[in-house]
Formats: structure tokens, C-alpha cells, sequence
């Protein structure tokens, strides 16, 4: 598996990404990755132009958490998923709310 860091790095770096490409707005949507103690996540309600790696919330099978935000609220589906697909590496989530719509994406990668 590899090392938290470069996770949390990459982790940090997709999420920017769906942001900067429109699929999340704000503090919308969330990402996150396993890693050998269960799985990093983005923290709730943060934007994550404002975050750090260090930012990103560790996430055991449990639920308990570790880091200096809470994990997103979306933290149990991500954990679910995991759990239920072992091949899973990480999952994205989009989440985008509009008058005549709403669009949710789930991505398992």
C-alpha cells in the first residue's frame, strides 16, 4: 500500500481538482482513499483551497477519526463502499443541487 503521505497529497490534489473543473462547488462533494488503518477522507465543510494533506480526516472501519477536522458527512458511504468492494481503492462523490435538479455521481475507482 502506499505511504499516507503521498495519499493524503493525492487525495488533497483530486479533490482540488473537482473543484477547479466544476464538479464540486464550495464544500460540496467529497473524496477518499484506503490506506492500510481504513481510509483518508476530506474534512467536512471545509474548502479545500484553504486545506493541507495534514487536513485530510483518517477514517478507521469503526468510524473513529483522527485529525483536525471531522471527516466529511458522507464518511459512512465512503466506509460502506470500501467494505463492500475490497478492490477499491477510492471513492468520489458529487453532489451538485440545483432548481430543476439534482445530480449525485458516485465514482469507485
Amino acid at each position: 500500500m502506499m505511504n499516507e503521505n503521498v495519499l493524503r497529497e493525492g487525495l488533497l490534489s483530486t479533490a482540488k481538482a473537482m473543484a477547479s473543473s466544476g464538479l464540486n462547488t464550495g464544500t460540496t462533494g467529497n473524496a477518499s482513499v484506503r490506506c492500510a488503518r481504513g481510509f483518508l477522507i476530506t474534512p467536512s465543510g471545509r474548502n479545500y483551497e484553504d486545506c493541507s494533506a495534514d487536513d485530510m480526516a483518517l477514517v478507521a472501519m469503526d468510524g473513529s477519526w483522527q485529525g483536525p477536522f471531522a471527516p466529511s458527512s458522507e464518511w459512512r458511504m465512503h466506509r460502506d463502499v470500501f467494505q463492500a468492494h475490497p478492490e477499491a481503492g477510492a471513492v468520489l462523490f458529487h453532489f451538485f443541487l440545483r432548481e430543476d435538479f439534482t445530480d449525485i455521481i458516485a465514482l469507485i475507482i
